[in-house]
């Protein structure tokens, strides 16, 4: 038997009812107080009154077919100018769960003139946390081709990723580093790192507890083929190295730093040839990674066609 869960908070009470799937037949009922005061806010009530639902009528998880959640209380709050707490519960595996995730990347969403319910997913530029160690290394006067001696820098290196204002700042032992890890020299750097194997075991497990925890949108040369062998989409974007390098030198030259053409070039086919050829996590496609070519197109067009192709393999 398949069965549909349906959860109402309410200011007092937190309600959950069980149907058949099939027939719209009651199964049965529970309360619970609302938790206005727990520390996870109502969402606790939310989990309580689910597990009771369950429990009392020996409803087992791959029966519930579909979960129905609502609160006025929330929404009443934000409406009227209030401070709420609102959160996103999604269940599903394989391709609905995948759908599930999407779905709830709605970005902020306007309940009223001038009010917002926010939301949130996360991005995460794994190959920021290879600059900082290189920026690490740089600054303690260590090459950073010199395997062993990058190895004895990682326990003094704490890494953190925070999302400001819609923007990644990464964090190198306390230090907002996001600018200065950018600097053409620390991704070159950053290309000999990457390839030791203890700082790859270093930050491997980083990265799949960011993708554990939360939805999560991934970039790095490895990434489909070690880091998240399993993502839901995997897209390996590339374009040739002339467009990249005229884009990297418009970057730098928009931020005040401006640099040669050429030297940008070269330093691009240098690092492609030392992150491919490297023994450990080489870059790669992996095999069922779609090829996305951006050469030709523009960012915005480049970003249109990423989600078309996102979307359409979810």
């Amino acid at each position: 038997m398949k069965v549909r869960i349906g959860i109402d908070v309410g200011g007092t009470f937190t309600d959950a009812v069980a149907i058949n799937n099939d027939t719209y037949e009651l199964i049965g009922t529970v309360k619970v107080p609302t938790t206005h005061t727990a520390k996870e806010g109502v969402a606790a009530g939310i989990v309580e009154v689910l597990h009771k639902v369950m429990e009392e009528n020996g409803i087992r998880p791959e029966d519930v077919t579909f979960i129905a959640h609502g609160t006025t209380q929330a929404t009443n709050a934000l409406l009227e100018g209030d401070v709420a707490n609102v959160g996103i519960v999604t269940m599903g595996s394989g391709l609905q769960g995948a759908k599930s995730r999407s779905d709830t990347a709605m970005g902020s969403i306007e309940l009223a003139a001038g009010k917002f319910l926010p939301s949130e997913n996360v991005y995460v530029d794994t190959g920021a946390m290879y600059r900082s160690i290189g920026l690490y290394a740089v600054r303690a006067g260590v090459d950073p081709h010199d395997a062993d001696a990058v190895a004895a820098l990682l326990p003094g290196i704490k890494l953190d990723i925070r999302l400001l204002d819609g923007t990644q700042h990464v964090y190198l032992n306390g230090e907002d580093v996001s600018t200065a890890i950018r600097a053409e020299n620390i991704g070159m750097a950053a290309s000999a790192v990457a390839a030791h194997p203890a700082v790859r075991t270093f930050l491997l497990d980083t990265q799949r507890g960011l993708a554990e925890s939360q939805n999560i949108l991934m970039d790095g040369r490895d990434i489909g083929t070690v880091v998240l062998p399993n993502a839901t989409v995997k897209i390996f974007l590339t374009a040739t190295a002339e467009a990249r390098a005229e884009r990297r030198a418009k970057e730098l030259a928009e931020k005040g730093q401006p640099a040669d053409l050429a030297t940008v070039l070269a330093d691009i086919r240098q690092r492609d040839y030392q992150d491919s050829h490297r023994a450990v996590a080489p870059l790669k496609q992996a095999e069922d990674a779609i090829l996305v070519d951006t050469s030709d197109i523009g960012l915005q067009e480049s970003f249109d066609l990423l989600k078309r192709t996102i979307l359409a393999h979810i």
